[in-house]
């Protein structure tokens, strides 16, 4: 009958459609599997279909509602709400299709719940992507609805009118049924998830499998239950807590002094996406090392050659270094306001002892909630781009590193010690326009950008590093050089692994003892350990940061947990396990160590990691 006929070809309809999304992705993230064979490639296609039926069957759910009340009331509105409303579906398709062009080769995931997140702060976008970056976004938009509409013309138009047949009205049980199972994925009892559409070890290549409205669907309805229930509770919470404790809780701890005053001036520089992939002084790598400066001063300071960021974006680097809060791998406790208010901040017991304080960037402090952060930490004075002279020069995102390290500079000066200061570079964040001249860096391919940016905000910190040294205060701080999150680069683009998560940190200054100069420790820490750490160090308890270790003391276990976008990497001296919870699967697991009982130790911190979350 017409009705069942309108459905059919409306759901061959979405097919084409999610199969021409799929080439454009597959065209747009071709490099990260340009070793693949042709057969890998066009098996995304076959294992793809599970989340196309799914993501089709859900959209055909209102149509089939509207053509089934049409069978009993034939009525030119209801006609129309179905025209339009697979026209909008068809527009959404092309506009998340077209931003994944742009999103897959930063992030390394297709659209989800944690980058719309970053749209509530439209300004950052626009400038962060180039004018050509956008004029493709829309053109590509504008090419994809229209001729999804000459499909529509195409297939459905010719049997898309439903007429007035009371008596088939009963077809639309069967139907909805039908629709139900393919939701499903099948009759089978646990619902299908992301990962049957893998099959593949690479990443991108199941990306391309997995549908992207169906991706961005669950991604959705997952991240709006964030803060109200936990969805990786995997055990009994008094097991998950008993093997937390037994990580984090260290009896008979202690820990040597590494610094020659209890009260030294902190100067915390944090760096925007440096990877230490770049960085020779921790890679070994010195064909294709980056940063001179930085390796010129590893070289007299105090460096963890094994440092992890606890997760991908500013947001959640700066949450973990400042309050030692985990990463979420769906999102931000940064997002959520009420819970940053319930967060430590690292600034509170310094300012206690009388510590003035300043944090700095040459951007805007909105994108990510980062001001919610910075301000919820107490800093005397916040200094961010539309607070920095006009006269000087900016980029797409605001003053870059050059301008802004002399800002710093001029405001220690001027600030009465002993003082902590927070400083957070931006030139190394994409669209990398800082000011100069770039190399041709063949070794680079298509991070040659990245790479040339890394080397001017290196540069920055040497200049900075040369005068600062003429002041004062020098001699009476110590600074703590880290990175918020790392990067891709050329030979590391997966960013499920924990090379993409490796970052740099150095412990640098006069006021450290001369036994931790030109020292190198390679246990693996994280950066959310770094609040333990110091206050430790300047004789303060910091038994409020649940989640951040002391990375100097006696203990010899040494971890880091880590996340990627709805996934989750644990890291030891010996082992790693890298977990996909969506699809519930392991993606890779190295273990020296009892295998099961990784898994399980990681199980936990995530579990707890969550229900810490939701308490508050």
């Amino acid at each position: 009958m017409r009705m069942l006929r309108y459905l059919v070809r409306l759901f061959v309809l979405l097919l084409f459609i999610f199969a021409i999304s799929r080439i454009i992705f597959l065209v747009a993230a071709h490099n990260a599997f340009a070793a693949e064979s042709w057969q890998t490639i066009l098996a995304s296609f076959y294992y793809g279909l599970k989340t196309d039926v799914s993501a089709a069957c859900y959209i055909l759910l209102l149509p089939a509602l509207l053509a089934g009340i049409e069978l009993i009331w034939e009525s030119s509105l209801l006609y129309y709400l179905r025209l339009y409303y697979i026209w909008l579906v068809i527009f959404v398709n092309a506009l998340v299709t077209s931003s994944e062009v742009g999103l897959y080769p930063e992030w390394g995931t297709k659209m989800n719940y944690k980058a719309l997140l970053y749209l509530q702060h439209p300004s950052e976008i626009f400038h962060t992507a180039s004018v050509y970056l956008l004029a493709g976004f829309v053109v590509l938009t504008l090419i994809q609805w229209i001729f999804g509409r000459i499909l529509y013309r195409a297939i459905v138009a010719p049997s898309d009118t439903v007429r007035r047949k009371p008596l088939a009205a009963i077809l639309i049980v069967p139907v909805a049924g039908l629709l139900f199972i393919g939701i499903r994925g099948g009759v089978q009892e646990i619902p299908m998830s992301a990962g049957d559409s893998y099959y593949t070890a690479n990443p991108a290549l199941n990306w391309a499998a997995v549908n992207s409205l169906w991706n961005l669907g669950q991604s959705v309805l997952a991240g709006r239950q964030y803060g109200r229930v936990n969805p990786y509770k995997l055990m009994p919470e008094a097991e998950a807590e008993r093997i937390v404790n037994e990580m984090q809780v260290c009896p008979n701890d202690t820990s040597a002094p590494i610094l020659t005053t209890r009260r030294p001036n902190i100067v915390l520089i944090v760096f925007e996406g440096w990877s230490a992939e770049l960085i020779s002084s921790i890679s070994g790598n010195m064909e294709h090392s980056c940063t001179p400066h930085f390796d010129q001063l590893a070289a007299s300071g105090l460096l963890f050659t094994n440092c992890l960021a606890s997760g991908e974006r500013s947001d959640q680097g700066l949450t973990a270094i400042l309050s030692g809060f985990p990463a979420l791998p769906l999102s931000s406790i940064a997002n959520y306001t009420a819970k940053v208010d319930r967060l430590p901040s690292l600034l509170q017991p310094f300012k206690k002892e009388g510590y003035s304080s300043l944090f700095l960037f040459g951007g805007q402090l909105s994108y990510g909630n980062l001001n919610t952060l910075i301000y919820h930490n107490g800093f005397d004075k916040v200094i961010e781009e539309k607070n920095i002279d006009p006269q000087l020069y900016r980029g797409r995102l605001g003053v870059h590193d050059q301008h802004t390290f002399e800002v710093l500079r001029k405001e220690l000066n001027t600030m009465h010690q002993p003082f902590f200061a927070g400083f957070f570079t931006q030139s190394t964040h994409f669209s990398y326009d800082y000011p100069g001249v770039k190399k041709t860096l063949s070794w680079a391919g298509g991070e040659s950008d990245y790479a040339n940016s890394l080397m001017y905000a290196d540069s920055c910190l040497g200049d900075f590093i040369d005068k600062a040294k003429r002041e004062p205060w020098f001699s009476h701080t110590l600074f703590i050089l880290v990175a918020d999150h790392s990067h891709v680069v050329p030979w590391c683009d997966d960013h499920r692994t924990a090379a993409m998560h490796h970052i740099p940190l150095l412990l640098y200054g006069d006021v450290l003892a001369d036994a931790y100069r030109s020292k190198r420790i390679v246990s693996i820490v994280s950066q959310q350990d770094i609040p333990a750490t110091l206050l430790t160090q300047t004789g303060h308890a910091h038994s409020e940061y649940t989640w951040s270790r002391d990375m100097l003391s006696s203990c010899s276990s040494h971890f880091a947990y880590w996340t990627f976008t709805e996934g989750m990497g644990f890291t030891t001296d010996s082992s790693e396990l890298v977990y996909d919870l969506a699809g519930r699967k392991t993606i890779s697991s190295h273990c020296n160590d009892d295998s099961a009982l990784v898994k399980k130790k990681a199980f936990s911190y995530i579990q707890m990691v969550m229900e810490d979350f939701l308490r508050k």
